[in-house]
């Protein structure tokens, strides 16, 4: 008996298909996205120090934070407050740049509490910032020195 196979053509979706595919498969990967559980961090990293334990706490791809001496320096905070609830508030906060997983305004401002923990960051983060935030900046340039909360 001799089978013959199906056109190729008569098999594939019709482009219109293609495209509400895609858009579901993105509309499933954003709702995922959205929805996902906070990420566990790592164990913190403890790093012995003449002036005693430096603890860095991994957070979230560059998220992390540095606590030593009773204060907490957070660098590149962003995702939900809900992630630094365990830390103790910021002391310092350095953002490197302006990336979207580097700086998140919402993070920022969620962060805050009555201290108002100074800001560290380049010009173009501190242009990107809303005022409340961009007015806790202290800018600082490639290849600059400055002491910022003692």
């Amino acid at each position: 008996m001799f089978f013959s196979r199906p056109r190729l053509a008569s098999i594939r979706p019709r482009s219109g298909h293609r495209l509400l595919t895609a858009g579901l498969v993105l509309l499933l990967l954003l709702v995922g996205a959205s929805a996902a559980p906070a990420p566990t961090p790592p164990e913190p990293d403890r790093v012995a120090t003449s002036q005693g334990e430096l603890v860095i706490q991994p957070i979230h791809h560059a998220s992390l934070v540095l606590l030593w001496q009773q204060r907490a320096i957070y660098i590149d905070p962003v995702g939900s407050a809900a992630w630094y609830q365990e830390l103790p508030p910021p002391d310092l906060i350095l953002l490197t740049h302006l990336h979207p997983d580097h700086m998140n305004a919402e993070t920022l401002a969620a962060l805050g509490d009555d201290r108002q923990a100074p800001i560290v960051a380049p010009p173009s983060v501190r242009a990107a910032l809303p005022p409340a935030l961009a007015e806790r900046v202290q800018v600082i340039r490639n290849g600059d020195r400055s002491t910022v909360a003692g």
